[in-house]
């Protein structure tokens, strides 16, 4: 079975409907962590240039 060009775009146009998707899920759940360290006033944990940095809310 050969794979034509439509069906590789429609998967490639899946794949990129999938990846924003996910990519929104990931944008939402920093901001609902954000929102969370601030509630709680504690720090934020981060990889910032190989060094581990603690950011206060």
């Amino acid at each position: 079975m050969k794979i034509t060009d439509i069906q590789l775009e429609e998967k490639r146009k899946i794949q990129l409907e999938e990846k924003k998707k996910i990519l929104k899920g990931l944008e939402i759940a920093y901001e609902k962590l954000l929102a969370f360290k601030k509630m709680t006033n504690s720090e934020l944990v981060v990889l910032r240039n190989n060094e581990i940095v603690r950011i206060k809310p």
